[in-house]
């Protein structure tokens, strides 16, 4: 019984013997995962603007993405169209 006190006490002591709290993770690698930590440990918020930046560069991706479809069908519409002026130019010229 004194060692199940124990060892319940040391499950509430940090590495540095202070006490721990549970937290839930909000990373996109692991959301929603529950772990205890340091109530001092402040790794927390670092964890919250890192997955932040994370999704920020997969948007950023996609939109330069989207960015160079977008270009490649300006480029491929203006020659169209000057083929277009060009072969009206012909046919008038055959007429």
């Amino acid at each position: 019984m004194f060692e199940e006190k124990i060892s319940d006490l040391l499950s509430r002591l940090c590495y540095f013997g202070r006490n721990t709290c549970k937290k839930t993770s909000w990373t996109d690698f692991k959301p929603g995962r529950r772990y205890s930590t340091c109530e001092n440990f402040w790794n927390r918020s670092r964890q919250i603007i890192l997955g932040f930046l994370w999704q920020i560069n997969k948007i950023e991706d996609e939109l330069k993405k989207v960015e160079d479809a977008m270009k490649h069908k300006r480029r491929r519409e203006k020659w169209m169209w000057a083929a277009l002026i060009l072969s009206w130019k012909y046919m008038y010229l055959i007429m």
